[in-house]
């Protein structure tokens, strides 16, 4: 069973800002703090995961925003480094958890950190359903602001957006997206971060946030499908093989971006 991507229409709507480190800077840490929030709290209650691993991500994007602030506003730069900062923070404290966990618990863990569907419930796809829904409908209604932060701060003030506020909102929908997906299948990287730039390229960034959303859920199957019956390599865990296949196109289209950049 596959789940939907519901990172993907972030990932879409970040491909085309030219301000898209604050927004990466927002989620670099922002699969650790579920991680942490749902080793921490058991899932006793139904969707509790998906609820300890939602606030987890609030909290760790509220302290992102408050310790990046300077002379009133966010400084891009702390963003980055706070981000990264807070990240090793909370690994470091999935990493404690694990020595005061059973065997049992950590044989369990470690699979599902990797990223994983094998392990996919009917609750998990109502939780991903639903995640996608609200998060897509947010993503609609940011439509207009990022496509005029695409041109710059300056002019999306000159047009009427809200800046601060916009990016604000596609930090929160977007650790609500990250947050809500890791809850289930476990944090299945470079999924958002690659389907939006390959639908940029498809369609253009103005009708690419619509086409994310298969494309992510393609990667994760085709992912998924390698993971469990690929060659040589199966079974391995689905994260493994979308690491394996988005990180170097990831870095083809850094090198890519600062090679346009320079010229």
């Amino acid at each position: 069973m596959v789940e939907p991507e519901p990172g993907a229409p972030l990932g879409a709507g970040r491909a085309g800002l030219r301000t898209e480190g604050p927004a990466q800077a927002g989620r670099t840490a922002v699969t650790a703090e579920p991680v942490s929030a749902m080793l921490l709290f058991a899932p006793a209650v139904p969707f509790g995961t998906s609820l300890a691993g939602l606030g987890g991500a609030f909290a760790l994007v509220a302290t992102v925003l408050a310790l990046s602030r300077r002379a009133g506003s966010v400084d891009t730069y702390r963003m980055v480094l706070v981000g990264i900062g807070l990240s090793a923070v909370c690994t470091a404290y999935v990493n404690y958890l694990f020595t005061v966990a059973g065997q049992h618990s950590i044989a369990q863990v470690m699979r599902w950190l990797v990223g994983s569907v094998n392990d996919a419930t009917w609750e998990g796809v109502s939780t991903l359903a639903g995640a996608l829904a609200v998060c897509g409908l947010c993503t609609a209604l940011l439509d207009r602001s990022l496509g005029s932060m695409a041109l710059g701060d300056q002019l999306a003030l000159g047009l009427g957006t809200r800046v601060g506020a916009a990016r604000i909102a596609t930090l929160l929908v977007g650790a609500a997206a990250a947050a809500l997906a890791t809850s289930v299948t476990g944090p299945t990287g470079f999924v958002s971060l690659i389907s939006g730039p390959i639908a940029v390229r498809l369609v253009g960034a103005d009708r690419s946030v619509a086409l994310a959303v298969p494309i992510g859920a393609v990667i994760v199957l085709g992912a998924d499908v390698l993971a469990q019956h690929g060659p040589l390599i199966s079974p391995v865990p689905t994260g493994v093989l979308t690491a394996l296949l988005g990180a170097p196109y990831f870095v083809w289209l850094t090198l890519r971006r600062r090679q346009g950049a320079t010229a």
